[in-house]
């Protein structure tokens, strides 16, 4: 009687696997961290388009796998300007940041004179995470305000959240 029933029990947990009904583990469903691969480089495209292209970008590991040792990101943004809705982009680069549990972040404040003698002021924010060892994903953000020379706001851009992937 009770071999019947392991052989039942057998047999009902087989079919149930089978119709997908028996949760089974994953293999390497534990927590596990995931970082870039150690020295790699990368390469990608954000949401942002010129003409039907995405924006480029790369991010380069550092030797030892632990800092984002370097992220450079073409972007642009829609200014709000008194002489109509214009445009600002550039080239934003970021350095040496720590990688935790597969993440790295990074907000950063500069200014820049421009030649009129207005000055921008920028904010950058970025936010990336490596989903396995040779890819990256994330988001990227830039607000700018730009003053005349008396200090007063002409013009603020903003690129809006743009998302980011990355392969090695």
């Amino acid at each position: 009687m009770m071999k019947d029933l392991k052989r039942s029990a057998t047999k009902c947990l087989a079919l149930s696997a089978a119709l997908g009904l028996v949760a089974a583990p994953v293999a390497g469903a534990a927590s596990r961290t995931v970082g870039p691969k150690k020295g790699a480089a990368f390469v990608g495209v954000s949401t942002q388009l010129s003409g039907k292209l995405g924006l480029p970008l790369d991010i380069r590991a550092s030797l030892d796998g632990r800092t984002m040792s370097r992220f450079d990101i073409e972007w642009t943004s829609t200014c709000q300007g008194p002489g109509g809705q214009g445009s600002y982009g550039g080239l934003s680069v970021t350095l040496n940041k720590a990688i935790s549990k597969g993440v790295f972040t990074d907000t950063s404040t500069f200014s820049k004179n421009f030649s009129n003698s207005d000055k921008g002021a920028f904010t950058t924010k970025l936010y990336g995470k490596f989903t396995s060892p040779l890819r990256a994903a994330g988001t990227f953000r830039v607000t700018v305000s730009i003053t005349d020379p008396t200090g007063a706001i002409v013009d603020t851009c903003d690129s809006g959240i743009v998302t980011w992937t990355a392969t090695n």
